[in-house]
């Protein structure tokens, strides 16, 4: 999914875990959860950011193995969810790190369902680092994947913007939104 949907994911998980917490708690969840949900990804801003300087097409210079491609893999990691042990804790520190993995596991479970284009499987992160690296799992969006979210943008013919939404992603987008405000008013 794109960026701005693995936030959106984020936000709305972390007003279902704060909304009934009295002050700036309840202000501070989805906020949290929000960045729990955009954090894996970005590392792949950066390289965008980086490409756009460089004055190259983003994603052109992205070799397996390389530092970008490790980025990705270390961002993505399912080691980041341990954070959820932060949950153990009673204090609001604990809460908020549990909070932002939650995020951060909503995020890479919404990349293992939607990264499973063939044309990408290269340049994907495993989602199972360091494990897929030991030779221990497969790339697990090849595994679980059940819809390819991207647009093939190397294609000849191509002319969409390569953050442009497929429709199934609006409509998850618009759920959400629908979702945020609903838990917010009530």
């Amino acid at each position: 999914m794109q960026i701005y949907t693995h936030t959106l994911a984020g936000a709305v998980i972390g007003t279902i875990l704060t909304r009934h917490d009295p002050g700036l708690a309840r202000y501070a969840g989805p906020i949290i959860g929000a960045a729990g949900g955009f954090f894996p990804d970005s590392m792949i801003g950066l390289q965008v950011l980086v490409d756009k300087l460089k004055k190259r097409k983003p994603f052109s210079n992205e070799p397996e193995g390389g530092l970008w491609f490790y980025l990705k893999e270390i961002s993505h990691s399912p080691l980041w969810l341990l954070g959820l042990f932060g949950f153990m804790g009673s204090s609001h520190t604990g809460r908020f790190i549990g909070i932002f993995c939650v995020g951060i596991g909503l995020h890479i479970i919404m990349d293992m369902l939607t990264h499973c284009g063939k044309q990408f499987s290269d340049t994907d992160q495993s989602l199972a680092f360091p494990f897929y690296q030991l030779g221990w799992c497969p790339k697990l969006g090849q595994v679980f994947g059940i819809w390819e979210y991207r647009y093939d943008y190397k294609a000849p013919g191509y002319n969409k913007n390569m953050f442009e939404p497929k429709p199934p992603e609006a409509v998850v987008c618009l759920m959400l939104l629908c979702m945020l405000a609903v838990l917010w008013y009530y």
